[in-house]
């Protein structure tokens, strides 16, 4: 092979080089952003499945709490059967509320919503069934990206007062 033909074949191949980086970062820059997407998603999904099993421990432990709290203990605020929009004031306190609000652990408590739901009055020797739901507003970290907005994520326990 001659010196000039090994010119020319040496600026073809760079030729080629040139012309494949442009496609390879054109490629790069529309998987990239598919890959984005998908990590954020996927990242989504996990924080949304963390806060439903929150709030499922949660309910869980304000319909124990509820099934176990004896007649007196009902005109306490924070056991009385009804929705109580924040748990804030309820935090740290002996109460169903409180209980339920207690294993939030990343979940902002004034968006933190408790609902008790109890059969007016008692009936000695039956077991009448209470349900502690909590619902939490969660804004997924992509809204902006996927254009969906916030979504309540809802759990609820029930069982028998004792």
């Amino acid at each position: 092979m001659s010196v000039g033909a090994l010119r020319r074949h040496c600026a073809a191949f760079a030729t080629s080089l040139r012309t494949e980086t442009g496609q390879s970062a054109v490629e790069f820059a529309l998987v990239s952003v598919t890959l984005l997407l998908f990590i954020a998603g996927a990242l989504d999904l996990g924080r949304a499945v963390y806060y439903y099993d929150v709030l499922a421990n949660s309910s869980r432990d304000g319909a124990r709490l509820a099934s176990v709290t004896s007649g007196g203990d009902w005109q306490i605020a924070g056991n009385q059967p009804g929705t109580y929009g924040s748990a804030q004031p309820y935090l740290g306190s002996k109460t169903i509320v409180g209980a339920a609000a207690a294993p939030s652990f990343g979940l902002d408590p004034t968006s933190f919503r408790v609902t008790i739901s109890a059969p007016m009055g008692t009936v000695s020797g039956f077991e009448l069934p209470i349900t502690v739901a909590t619902s939490y507003v969660y804004q997924p970290l992509a809204t902006g990206l996927l254009g969906m907005g916030a979504v309540t994520i809802t759990a609820s326990s029930t069982m028998h007062m004792r």
